[in-house]
């Protein structure tokens, strides 16, 4: 605390500096809602949640009860997770900058998928630590990037409105992946459900493909 006041205590305050903006209204969300870009993009999100929130839910118990690995290892895995989700942001943002925001989220969609079937294939310790701090440098990158995407196609008036509109899908997309880890962990191998998140993600190339191009 004492260091975050004397780092603070120079710094002015911009919100006097701030313009005031117009009060979103219904017109606004409706103008939200029909924008197609805003509607791939929360479809993208929905679904790479759900299948994020299914591997959270499945794979601690996957890891020690039946590749047997100690909690200590688990617990590294998803330490160089949150690290590799946490160094790829800034990074991420200037390529995203240097090469558009489509064709990142596609790379990232692409590596996702991918991610997902080393996820089904690979039981050697080695080879999931790998696979784990990609998939936590690839999760850093979408949202990035989706954030960045959705930003840039909404009216300054509404971009917090289009945020909390963006995060409900995830909160839907998590319910639901909790809900289907339990579901079909009663009858399938966790390999399998990999293997089923890997379809899971894969609309969301096409769904890509067809985001309008950012203008300069």
């Amino acid at each position: 605390m004492i260091i975050f006041l004397a780092f603070t205590k120079e710094l002015g305050s911009s919100s006097s500096e701030l313009h005031q903006h117009q009060i979103p209204t219904m017109e606004s969300l409706r103008r939200l809602i029909s924008n197609r870009d805003i509607a791939i993009l929360a479809f993208i999100r929905t679904l790479y949640s759900t299948s994020n929130n299914t591997f959270n839910t499945l794979f601690s118990l996957y890891a020690v009860n039946q590749l047997g690995f100690n909690a200590g290892q688990v617990s590294a895995l998803f330490s160089a997770m949150g690290l590799a989700n946490t160094s790829i942001k800034i990074p991420v943002g200037s390529l995203s900058d240097k090469f558009g925001r489509k064709r990142m989220l596609f790379a990232t969609f692409t590596s996702i998928i991918i991610i997902y079937v080393a996820l089904a294939t690979f039981t050697v310790y080695t080879a999931l630590a790998v696979t784990i701090m990609v998939f936590g440098a690839a999760w850093g990158s979408r949202a990035t990037v989706e954030w960045a995407a959705l930003t840039s196609r909404v009216e300054p008036d509404v971009k917090t409105l289009a945020v909390g509109f963006m995060e409900n899908f995830w909160d839907i997309g998590a319910a639901t992946g909790s809900f289907l880890a339990g579901l079909l962990s009663g009858f399938l191998p966790v390999p399998t459900i990999m293997m089923l998140m890997v379809g899971l993600n894969a609309p969301s190339l096409p769904a890509i493909m067809r985001l309008k191009e950012e203008k300069d």
